[in-house]
């Protein structure tokens, strides 16, 4: 294949936005069409090698894999061991166990479904996960295994019904793209069916180029350079991707190939010795920068200042040059090592980072380099909490609230979830102060109370019923429940704009509970609305982090603001107070302020000791101490 220096500046116009959009540079709003520039430029040189090849009769898979192995394994393996190494001392036992999960994707090349599993890339969290950007590598490598199949297989119809053929499977793969970003967002980003009609372009083009060469227009040329530029200037984390957007990078891309003959003013900026002296080093440079700056965030902060990521993105740059010079060419062009070789060293670099990957795993992430106070255990006392749902009951509801129920005026009953359950040791305290029962029913069914009242009009519902006949006048039902329940996505973290745009949830749930509150009224039963206790952010530091912090008296790093922490309760405040102010009987509480100090809260105590056992849910130690909080409010 002929060499084209612009095809390597344009992979220096791919990774260089990427790697400040990684690094925080706004500027580089849209640097994450640099990916999609790569995946174009190798649908593109692929392609091109396999009709050379095919055409020539000198196809041979098993070649075609030793080249991608030797292109891709090297590089890959020694950025993996030093990630890993690096990680040991860098990151924490749950980050580390996470981090584990991530290599094992990635040396089996699924790395792409992994995080469509576990993470949102454009989420804050996504900056500390140093692996993250080998999900377009996995794309990829699928890619270089499905592709040269099609071609063998799809060869025999004919050079030209085989392009026909793929610009089907494109058109089809970018409108799977345009349903995708609407209804699986995450799953059209991360996924290839909905990236591979980008790789297809660059098939498209290859196909073009091969009967007809690489024709001279500069208008073409430059539109399509304009057009990187642009949406690497104006696309921003708002912008739905991959999808007609997607379309402005990756047509850019194609009239380059298809029009940036040498002689037209793009092909001469783009073969400047700048830009092909970083595109050469692309490849090193797009698997080191993400490790690099990730694991800097986990030392020193998740937000970068200038200097700091000017300073990251020269290192990144350093150690792909040395990777380029020492490890990429050595191993491309190196006649001593035979595909034997290859392929042998390959697999034993593939079984030690598993085997790697496995002993982080069953070590808990390496825990034995800390020795922290162990965490408290979830509750395990607490009645009808946990796996053991209403529904499995033969007589749920009088087994969740016991068969002795007190016949005095002022009994605490308290319905809701997981979220409910942390406040029951305040509750039982409470209640044995003043000589009542406590009784507590945990619901996760999604037809049982509160979650019936979320979606449709209820005109009656088992849980309630059976409270009215068994509650009696002066007694208090307190109610709560994850604030998830209301808001557009669980543990999220919403602008109110954004939840204010779901306020249908809130007023199905408001209309229902106002309906039902009707009935307690008239038996003088006094209804509490208690709003969702703290929860942290997966972007928060962990609790491990928090201790060891705390341990080596260090800036605890996992304190949350009360103003962050509120705003995610929108709904669900909005909803409480309002009904709590359509009726003299019902009152709204919130008990979030209780835990915090000076506007913010941190899972590890003044004392050392732990108030939460995981993001979402407060400890014994913690729920108690809302005891007094509960005393004022229950009046």
């Amino acid at each position: 294949m002929k060499y084209r220096a612009e095809i390597d500046g344009l992979r220096a116009l791919a990774v260089v936005p990427v790697i400040f959009f990684h690094a925080g540079f706004d500027l580089f709003s849209g640097g994450f069409v640099g990916v999609d520039v790569f995946f174009v430029i190798s649908g593109y040189l692929i392609t091109t090698i396999l009709i050379e090849d095919i055409e020539g009769n000198r196809f041979s898979i098993v070649n075609f894999y030793e080249r991608r192995a030797r292109r891709i394994l090297p590089a890959l393996f020694l950025v993996l061991f030093v990630t890993s190494a690096t990680s040991y001392f860098t990151l924490f036992p749950a980050d580390f166990k996470e981090y584990s999960k991530s290599l094992l994707s990635v040396v089996f090349f699924v790395s792409n479904v992994f995080f469509w599993r576990e993470s949102d890339y454009f989420a804050t969290e996504a900056e500390l996960t140093p692996l993250l950007h080998t999900w377009s590598l996995a794309v990829e490598e699928q890619y270089y295994v499905l592709f040269p199949i099609f071609l063998i297989f799809a060869w025999r119809f004919g050079k030209s019904r085989v392009f026909w053929m793929i610009v089907a499977m494109a058109t089809v793969s970018f409108l799977i793209s345009e349903w995708g970003w609407r209804y699986a967002a995450t799953a059209n980003f991360y996924l290839a069916p909905t990236r591979a009609w980008e790789l297809f372009a660059g098939s498209i083009s290859a196909f073009i180029v091969q009967e007809q060469g690489v024709k001279k227009n500069n208008i073409f040329s430059l539109l399509g350079l304009g057009a990187i530029i642009f949406s690497i200037f104006a696309y921003d984390e708002s912008t739905p991707f991959p999808s007609v957007y997607a379309l402005v990078p990756v047509l850019g891309v194609v009239l380059l190939i298809l029009y940036a003959d040498k002689e037209t003013l793009a092909a001469r900026v783009l073969s400047t010795q700048g830009f092909v002296g970083i595109g050469l080093i692309s490849y090193s440079a797009y698997l080191w920068h993400q490790p690099l700056l990730a694991l800097y965030r986990h030392k020193f902060g998740i937000e970068l200042e200038v200097i700091p990521s000017l300073f990251l993105v020269i290192v990144v740059l350093i150690l792909s040059a040395f990777t380029w010079k020492f490890v990429e060419n050595p191993f491309r062009s190196s006649s001593s090592l035979d595909r034997r070789a290859i392929f042998v060293s390959s697999i034993f670099f593939i079984t030690i980072l598993c085997g790697l990957g496995i002993a982080i795993l069953t070590t808990d992430g390496a825990s034995y380099r800390y020795e922290l106070p162990p965490k408290p255990s979830p509750w395990a006392d607490i009645k009808c909490h946990g796996a053991k749902r209403v529904a499995q009951y033969k007589n749920p509801i009088e087994y969740c609230l016991g068969s002795s129920t007190s016949s005095s005026s002022g009994d605490i009953y308290l319905v809701g979830d997981s979220h409910a359950a942390q406040i029951t040791f305040a509750l039982k305290k409470v209640a044995a102060e003043r000589s009542v029962s406590f009784n507590f029913i945990n619901t996760q069914s999604e037809d049982d109370f509160p979650y019936s009242f979320l979606k449709r009009p209820v005109s009656n519902d088992l849980i309630l019923d059976h409270l009215l006949n068994v509650m009696s006048e002066g007694d208090y039902l307190l109610v709560s429940f994850h604030r998830g329940h209301l808001n557009p996505k669980r543990n999220s973290h919403f602008s109110i704009d954004t939840l204010k745009e779901n306020v249908y949830k809130s007023n199905m749930f408001t209309k229902n509970m106002i309906k039902y509150s009707k009935l307690f009224e008239e038996k003088n039963i006094k209804i509490v609305l208690v709003k969702d206790g703290p929860l942290l952010n997966e972007s928060d530091a962990s609790l491990e982090e928090c201790m060891y912090n705390f341990i080596n008296k260090n800036k605890t790093p996992c304190k949350i603001s009360f103003e962050r922490d509120n705003n995610t309760r929108y709904l669900q405040s909005q909803s409480f107070e309002y009904i709590s102010n359509e009726f003299n009987f019902i009152t709204s509480v919130d008990y979030l302020p209780e835990l915090y100090t000076d506007g913010y809260f941190s899972p590890i105590s003044k004392n050392g000791e732990y108030l939460m056992f995981d993001r979402n849910h407060l400890t014994e130690k913690a729920s108690l101490s809302l005891v007094q909080f509960f005393q004022d409010n229950l009046k």
